[in-house]
């Protein structure tokens, strides 16, 4: 694992109890590892308040602004960011949860040594301003969401700017040749301030390695096969609702929707292209993604174990590329739900982690 200059880990990362109260913070096993906790960036964010100035010209007929007939409003503060960092199961985790919430049935846990999350898409509406946000992965229930608080590092320690009742938005789940698996999660909350006193905050993060591409394991319809690239995004189409006020009053899920692209050596028979062009006509395609032999075929007994399954449509978009002299195609795929390779409830994509970490209500 490469090491971080020792200004990145500058971001606390925990989770509430209620949806944009941090006066009740709830860590624990909720966040991997207990919470709060700092979070491994490669890339430094930017908090934006969201905040939008209209202004409206009074007078008409000139070719400037004066400030004398010149109107200024106040506008809406929709708090958000995007957060990047390599994957590794403790890190995604939190994001996963408050991306897909749950239903009594998106978000279970298997009883182990080794306990293995499971990540489904919701069936129920989420609603993050009328339900506590607290959430029991150990037990079946109705909908009830989970939100995280963001807090940076700026200036001194009472200038610290920090994101309440923030949900993931979408997810790209990323990995090359070479190259840690990368993920970037875009992050909208409920407010923002710049005067968090950040002094009893937590910043200190675990080493634990992220998943290297190296270790990648594909199978495309139950066939391992080669890959150069994949790219995942995932996105539940949140809105944030500020109705007649000017900050966020609820946030209000929308239908999740999985795309993508695989990367493949190419052969010089033409038969990788040909198998495309069929599948583009066919049946939908089984896509599974793992950091092991073990968690492809869905043994989820290892530690740190990572899974995706995706029911997939080819989109008919593809292309010849070409990656460190070897020439490639690029396929693009969309998830589906066709009620066969997932289950009724569980839509265009399952993401299962493995760790050692019971998840627990207290």
């Amino acid at each position: 694992m490469g090491t971080y200059p020792a200004w990145l880990p500058t971001i606390s990362i925990g989770r509430e109890s209620t949806w944009g109260d941090v006066s009740g913070l709830y860590g624990g096993g909720l966040i991997p590892s207990g919470g709060p906790k700092g979070l491994p960036l490669t890339e430094m964010p930017d908090f934006n308040s969201g905040v939008s100035t209209i202004e409206s010209n009074k007078y008409h007929g000139t070719s400037f602004v004066r400030t004398d007939v010149s109107e200024r409003m106040r506008g809406i503060k929709l708090p958000g960011t995007t957060l990047n960092f390599d994957v590794s199961t403790d890190i995604i985790q939190p994001f996963l949860m408050t991306f897909f919430q749950r239903d009594g049935s998106n978000a279970l846990q298997g009883g182990a040594s080794v306990y293995t999350k499971t990540y489904r898409a919701y069936t129920a509406d989420p609603d993050l301003a009328s339900k506590a946000a607290y959430m029991d992965p150990t037990t079946a229930g109705s909908s009830v969401p989970m939100s995280l608080f963001l807090v940076k590092k700026t200036g001194a320690a009472s200038e610290g700017h920090i994101l309440q009742g923030a949900i993931a938005r979408q997810i790209t789940i990323s990995g090359t040749v070479n190259e840690p698996w990368k993920a970037s999660v875009e992050m909208i909350a409920k407010t923002m301030a710049t005067n968090r006193d950040y002094s009893s905050d937590v910043f200190t993060f675990n080493t634990d390695p992220p998943i290297l591409f190296q270790d990648t394991k594909f199978e495309w319809a139950t066939t391992e096969t080669d890959m150069l690239a994949f790219s995942i995004t995932i996105n539940n189409n949140a809105v944030q609702k500020t109705y007649d006020n000017q900050t966020v009053q609820k946030i209000i899920y929308g239908k999740i929707q999985t795309t993508g692209s695989i990367t493949l050596p190419w052969d010089g028979a033409n038969t990788m292209l040909d198998a495309v062009s069929g599948a583009i006509s066919s049946n939908i395609q089984r896509f599974e993604f793992g950091n092991s032999a073990t968690a492809i075929d869905g043994g989820m007994e290892t530690d740190r174990d990572f899974y995706i399954l995706i029911p997939a449509s080819l989109t008919g978009e593809y292309r010849e590329t070409e990656i460190d002299g070897e020439r490639c195609m690029e396929v693009g795929f969309e998830g589906v739900y066709d009620g066969t390779i997932l289950s009724s409830n569980e839509g265009s994509i399952k993401i299962m982690c493995s760790d050692s970490l019971q998840y627990a209500n207290s």
